[in-house]
């Protein structure tokens, strides 16, 4: 879901994994010709974010989200 939005705003990005110890990462790599070009591209990417990713379930949490669980 996410990777789409990139991929479809910079019109083509690289997915990679990485794992390193307990940590199993997740990163894109996305291509711009100029900064006029990325910032063309970022407001695709924003547009993208605020009418498609905005509301929707991603299931995406962080380490404090972690915490919360745990202590309830």
């Amino acid at each position: 879901m996410l990777f789409d939005a990139y991929n479809r705003a910079f019109e083509g990005c690289v997915l990679a994994e990485h794992a390193w110890g307990p940590e199993l990462a997740w990163y894109f790599y996305c291509g711009y010709d100029s900064y006029a070009d990325f910032a063309k591209k970022s407001t695709v990417l924003m547009e993208i974010h605020e009418s498609e990713l905005a509301d929707a379930k991603t299931d995406i949490r962080n380490h404090s989200d972690d915490l919360m669980v745990r202590i309830k």
